[in-house]
């Protein structure tokens, strides 16, 4: 990734020196290869709230097309590649939305999260419904369960 100050050999992408169209322009080409394999992605966490450090990694969470997880295990690994050699670093932290079962993980990637690349609108939303409202009502039980 560019990003006006680094290139391909250089030291990693600092994030904190891109705007959020910028990144998404660089990581598009990446996500593109995977068209007919992914809904969506998200920049999320520290990165996507603009309170990176030093130390800070990448998180980016793919929504799959297809959520077997033979098939998204495999998506990842080359994903993951891809996005490390455009980015020039390693700490990057990539999940899967809808494999990993985090339901509360899934709901802070939708809340605050960066949409980043998205190929089916509708599908992207339906998920988003499923997640928010599973959600909604898994902190609802939980408080009444807690007597609050």
């Amino acid at each position: 990734m560019v990003c006006g100050k680094c290139e391909q050999g250089f030291p990693p992408v600092n994030l904190m020196d891109c705007d959020m169209e910028q990144l998404k322009t660089e990581l598009a080409p990446i996500f593109a290869k995977y068209h007919d394999e992914i809904v969506a992605a998200y920049l999320f966490g520290s990165t996507a709230s603009g309170l990176t450090s030093s130390l800070s990694d990448i998180d980016i969470a793919v929504l799959p097309r297809n959520t077997d997880k033979v098939s998204g295990a495999t998506l990842k690994f080359h994903l993951y590649a891809d996005l490390c050699r455009k980015l020039n670093r390693n700490d990057i932290d990539l999940m899967m939305m809808g494999l990993s079962g985090n339901l509360i993980l899934n709901d802070e990637i939708l809340r605050n999260g960066k949409l980043l690349y998205v190929t089916d609108h509708d599908a992207r939303d339906d998920f988003e419904l499923k997640v928010l409202h599973r959600c909604t009502d898994f902190k609802f039980q939980r408080r009444y369960a807690m007597g609050v």
